[in-house]
C-alpha cells in the first residue's frame, strides 16, 4: 500500500483484518484512496469508478509522494535500531 502512495498512485484498499483497516485509514482520511467493503458486492466497482473518475485521489497521492520523496525505508530502519540500542544501553 505504501509503495503505491509513495509512487504517487491512489489506493483501493481491501482490508481483511483490523491491522489492514488501521493502515488504510490515514490514506483514506488524506483523500489518497478508498476502502472497499467486503460485504457489498458492488462496492468494489463503485469505489474503483470513484478513484478513476476523479483526479483528486491521484493529486493527493502525488502530494504525499512529494512530501516523502527523500524518505528512505532502510535508513529509517537503521535509525530506529540505533535509537533502540541507545535506549537499551541506558537501562
Amino acid at each position: 500500500m505504501a509503495a503505491f502512495v509513495l509512487g504517487g498512485k491512489p489506493v483501493l484498499n481491501f482490508p481483511l483484518s483490523l491491522e489492514q483497516e488501521m493502515c488504510a485509514a490515514p490514506i483514506v482520511e488524506r483523500g489518497a484512496g478508498l476502502v472497499v467493503s467486503g460485504t457489498e458486492p458492488n462496492d468494489i466497482f463503485r469505489k474503483m469508478e470513484m478513484i478513476l473518475g476523479s483526479d483528486e485521489y491521484t493529486a493527493e497521492a502525488e502530494r504525499i509522494a512529494e512530501r516523502y520523496r527523500d524518505w528512505d525505508l532502510e535508513a529509517s530502519g537503521t535509525r530506529l535500531a540505533d535509537h533502540m540500542e541507545s535506549l537499551i544501553a541506558r537501562t
